[in-house]
């Protein structure tokens, strides 16, 4: 971002995006100058700066880029921005010489903060196996039009894994659903959104689920859940464990 018309000889005013080879436009840009952008929890865009519009939209000082179009954030800002910072749990602060944000009173600092947040809780416990206490956490919050990702450890090498993402949460004790389920390993959801095969690396397993940007789906409550299946050369299985589970609820920002 800044005060150009041009990027490599292309047309992009005030802001532009190099591939790694070639430099193009957001949409048609600004109409005056880019100082400060960053990326919101769902992966898109925000530019900040002197401008009143972004691709043609009215958007005083501050605007997002959804990776199709721009569109403003409220009524925006009365003075130019300095900086942007995204807080961990997905807020956004603005930093500048203006007084008011969104029309109310808001001297040089502000926080855009959302009615529909992306949560999570863990739930139930993990048991083990070879590889030590089957563990899932979570490496970034539910945002719908983003990927909520997770990540599952305490997987011996000669296992594959599953993630389940599923409606519906149940406890099933493996030992009753097939004879290598180990005692104190449960089932806890039925995978019914989504099930995912992995292979362990270094006793570890990143999954993640795509979530569609529709506006239908903030505040629905999902659940995944991480299963072990470890494996004899002969590819028999000898043990099944399973993780915690992880009750997440989708957010909008």
């Amino acid at each position: 971002g800044g005060q150009f018309t041009t990027a490599s000889g292309v047309p992009a005013n005030r802001i532009a995006r190099w591939n790694g080879t070639t430099w193009s436009a957001l949409g048609s840009g600004m109409n005056d100058s880019v100082s400060a952008i960053t990326t919101l929890a769902n992966g898109d865009l925000v530019a900040a700066g002197k401008f009143t519009t972004a691709g043609a939209v009215a958007a005083n000082r501050i605007a997002r880029w959804d990776g199709t179009a721009w569109s403003a954030l409220g009524l925006g800002l009365d003075g130019g921005v300095k900086s942007l910072a995204v807080l961990p749990q997905g807020d956004l602060v603005v930093a500048g010489p203006f007084t008011t944000a969104d029309g109310r009173l808001s001297v040089h600092l502000a926080r855009l903060t959302t009615t529909c947040p992306a949560t999570t809780v863990a739930t139930g416990t993990g048991c083990s196996g070879s590889g030590g206490v089957n563990v899932l956490t979570q490496s970034t919050l539910p945002w719908i039009g983003s990927s909520f990702r997770t990540r599952g450890t305490g997987f011996p090498a000669n296992a594959v894994a599953f993630c389940l993402v599923g409606l519906a949460s149940t406890n099933l004790p493996w030992s009753s659903l097939h004879p290598a389920g180990l005692p104190g390993c449960s089932l806890l959801t039925f995978g019914d959104v989504q099930t995912t095969f992995h292979v362990p690396v270094a006793g570890a397993v990143d999954a993640s689920i795509a979530i569609p940007r529709d506006p239908f789906l903030v505040g629905l409550v999902a659940r995944a859940q991480m299963t072990s299946v470890e494996l004899d050369p002969q590819l028999a299985v000898t043990a099944i464990t399973s993780s915690n589970a992880i009750d997440f609820t989708l957010g909008q920002f």
